[in-house]
């Protein structure tokens, strides 16, 4: 058995971080900590991974999330994708999906404001990966 937790660092995806790994640890499964870098550094100031756009750039990013995450969870694996500039949520979730197939995940961590609300907005990461069926999802909504 294998969790999943999204991470992009945020509030919301530290708490998601920790509730896994206390579930983990308690039943005796890994982890899967996965993180989508988008090659954008607007997005990268916008979510906090940089102070300045000039300052971006994406190994640091991974580095930094790769860091956090194993101070929050040492035995955790580590994965992260850079994916192009513009793409969009639906492109996000598309590739935390596929590595969660990829990887036979029975559960997926998703720390969101958003995501398993009866109405979503259409730029919510969480929303999509929630809604496959090919996994079981935990919801972190509260920090």
């Amino acid at each position: 058995m294998t969790f999943l937790v999204a991470f992009d660092g945020g509030d919301l995806a530290v708490v998601a971080l920790r509730k896994a790994t206390e579930l983990a640890d308690f039943r005796d499964v890994g982890v899967l900590v996965v993180s989508i870098i988008p090659d954008d550094s607007t997005y990268a100031v916008r979510a906090g991974w940089v102070d300045d756009e000039a300052e971006f750039d994406p190994t640091r990013v991974k580095t930094t999330l790769r860091d956090r995450v194993h101070e929050i969870a040492p035995d955790a694996r580590f994965r992260s994708e850079t994916i192009h500039a513009y793409a969009s949520h639906n492109t996000i979730a598309k590739r935390v999906k596929r590595i969660a197939r990829e990887d036979n995940v029975d559960v997926v961590f998703i720390g969101s404001d958003n995501a398993g609300r009866f109405t979503a907005p259409v730029s919510s990461v969480g929303d999509k990966v929630s809604s496959s069926g090919e996994y079981d999802v935990y919801i972190v909504r509260t920090r």
